[in-house]
């Protein structure tokens, strides 16, 4: 199932980044440079938007981006099994 980010999924979005098959970074990396769990519950109230794929009740990929300048920085992430079914593109379009 797809459906919008909110504050609970945020634990889950952190489990999902460090396990990508491009541009994987690891929690410590996304603090440094200023990604954390505080930092994306802000984003997420604001200016940001995000869509993630569930699947029995598991986070296997999301992508979120700057409602502001209409998504046209989006980052995405997926599991490496999810990115094979091609969950990035399916998320990135969601919310368009």
């Amino acid at each position: 199932m797809i459906r919008q980010i909110v504050e609970r999924d945020i634990p889950a979005l952190f489990v999902v980044r460090p396990q990508t098959r491009e541009n994987a970074m690891s929690v410590p990396e996304l603090a440094c440079i200023g990604i954390t769990r505080d930092s994306m519950a802000n984003a997420i109230k604001g200016s940001h938007r995000g869509w993630l794929f569930e699947e029995a009740g598991e986070v296997c990929g999301f992508a979120m981006g700057n409602v502001a300048k209409a998504l046209g920085s989006i980052a995405k992430a997926s599991r490496k099994l999810a990115e094979a079914r091609g969950l990035p593109e399916d998320l990135a379009h969601n919310g368009h």
